[in-house]
């Protein structure tokens, strides 16, 4: 994923799951924090990174903060469980030099853009992130217990981990690793899609055609369903094997072939095919 792509796509996720970032890739997180614009080179940033046993004593503090401001036995638990929303926690917090003529809004800033980069970081990575602030900020028990000095400012809580996808109508996801999802759209009806990459193991195309649109649709049988139409995608390298032979492939898994669609590209990609809904009044292009 380029720069300008990462910038233009981002956005907060907040079902996040096992793994974390760790290693090398919690090392570039935090390194990209730490290249935020940065006037004077104060370096005015302290990361507390929060993980495995620390989520449950960050719990117990903002618990803490919680019966301290008398928020009811509700909002205790609720604060009680917050930092389990994700594996790992960064807490970022400006540590305001005061003695310099770099003012203090400016340094808080500094702070805010270290939380952009490592959350881009992230997502560069393939991991997903939720920028959270909220009273915790500011609430003196959780700056006791972060350690912060007079003139600093917890800028926020960046929450890491794997994006779950949470959807209550697919009935069958990523998760369990079959051959299809399965999706509810209600009143009894389901969708059972899937896609399929035949790898050409037989000399002949027709043979090839033929046995990657069944290994396609065995996918549905594979889920109990009735195969309407299955996705195969066919990778050719059209500089070392002529098109013709192509044809040939299309040919021998054509049977009822519903239609197709190509792109010619130098490099690899993704998110190359997709399932919608049509009504008859839509016009299909």
């Amino acid at each position: 994923m380029d720069a300008l792509t990462l910038l233009l796509t981002r956005r907060s996720m907040s079902h996040l799951t096992t793994p974390a970032p760790e290693g090398q890739s919690l090392d570039n997180i935090l390194a990209a924090g730490m290249r935020a614009p940065d006037h004077g080179t104060l370096r005015p940033w302290h990361f507390v990174v929060i993980q495995n046993q620390g989520l449950d004593k960050f719990g117990q503090l903002l618990e803490k903060a919680a019966i301290n401001a008398n928020l009811g036995k509700e909002a205790e638990e609720k604060a009680k469980k917050a930092p389990l929303r994700a594996p790992l926690i960064i807490a970022v917090i400006a540590k305001v030099v005061v003695n310099t003529k770099i003012p203090a809004w400016e340094q808080v800033i500094t702070a805010g853009c270290c939380v952009h980069a490592m959350q881009m970081a992230a997502v560069a990575q393939g991991f997903g992130g939720i920028w959270r602030t909220g009273s915790w900020t500011t609430d003196p028990v959780v700056r006791s217990g972060l350690a912060c000095q007079q003139d600093d400012k917890i800028v926020g809580f960046l929450y890491l981990g794997t994006p779950k996808f949470n959807d209550p109508h697919l009935l069958v996801g990523n998760e369990t690793n079959d051959d299809a999802a399965v999706y509810d759209l209600g009143n009894g009806v389901g969708i059972i899609s899937t896609s399929d990459f035949f790898m050409p193991i037989v000399d002949s195309p027709i043979d090839f055609g033929r046995i990657a649109a069944t290994n396609a649709i065995s996918d549905i049988y594979a889920m109990g369903g009735k195969p309407i139409m299955a996705i195969a995608i066919l990778g050719w390298p059209i500089n070392k094997i002529p098109v013709e032979i192509a044809q040939q492939v299309i040919e021998g898994g054509g049977d009822g072939l519903s239609g197709c669609w190509h792109i010619t590209c130098r490099w690899s990609f993704d998110r190359c095919a997709r399932t919608d809904i049509w009504s008859c009044r839509d016009r299909c292009y």
